[in-house]
Formats: C-alpha cells, structure tokens, sequence
C-alpha cells in the first residue's frame, strides 16, 4: 500500500481534493479527526460531527463503519479532550 494502511495526518493532507472535511450544511466547519490511525488495526474512532445538531453524533470508524455516539461517549474515546 502507498501510506502502508495509515490515514493521513490531517484532513487538510494535499491527496485530499475537495472539502471533505467540512460538514454537510455548515461551510467551513470541519468534522473532528483523529490522525495516526490504520485501517489494518482496530476498529478506532476516526472522525466525527461536531456538536451542532444535537448531542447524537455521527462517527466513522477506521474500518469504515458508522454509528451514532453521544458528545460524551466520544469523549471519553478520545481520553476526555474536547472535540469540535
């Protein structure tokens, strides 16, 4: 594999085109991301919604699954930091 599985550092990595990262309806508000994850490795928390609609939360996970979370279940996976 070219990046040897890893997701990139930052959602403004050049490969990216576009705008991935910012949310649907809401220009210039980024979706949180965590760098340094793999796909080869667990299922981790890879990006999620930003608290504007409401304490249900969208998250994608490094397998490419998604559900939803609440504001402090997604908390408490990113060792209690405060995400957007």
């Amino acid at each position: 594999m070219k990046h040897d599985g890893r997701f990139p550092e930052s959602l403004d990595a050049p490969q990216l085109e576009g705008r991935p990262h910012d949310v649907l309806g809401a220009p210039g508000l980024p979706y949180g991301y965590v760098p340094g994850r793999a796909a080869n490795g667990p299922a981790e928390l890879l990006a999620f919604e930003p608290d504007l609609f409401g304490d249900s939360r969208l998250v994608l996970r490094t397998d490419g699954t998604l559900e939803v979370l609440s504001g402090s279940e997604i908390r408490q996976m990113l060792g209690g930091e405060d995400g957007p």
